[in-house]
């Protein structure tokens, strides 16, 4: 990502890579994909930054205070489930 390069942390941070600090953000609907009207409703279930797990709610919440890098196997919530 651009930001990473100005600041020339690519080894560490700019794309979602195995051993890259993750910032990231779940969310309950893909904004780009919804009417403009329903935008607001749209909630933030997890955000990470520089790996650490800042929010958390709903199937997330146990991840919250969390630290994880790309290399570590986080436990996700679904990954492993069967129906």
């Amino acid at each position: 990502s651009g930001s990473a390069w100005v600041s020339h942390d690519e080894q560490q941070r700019g794309s979602l890579e195995v051993g890259k600090l993750a910032a990231l953000a779940v969310l309950t609907k893909d904004y780009l994909g919804v009417p403009v009207q329903e935008i607001g409703s749209i909630e933030a279930l997890l955000t990470m930054v520089g790996g650490r797990v800042v929010y958390a709610a709903g199937p997330y919440a146990a991840m919250k205070g969390g630290f994880f890098r790309n290399d570590c196997e986080a436990r996700l919530p679904g990954k492993y489930d069967r129906p």
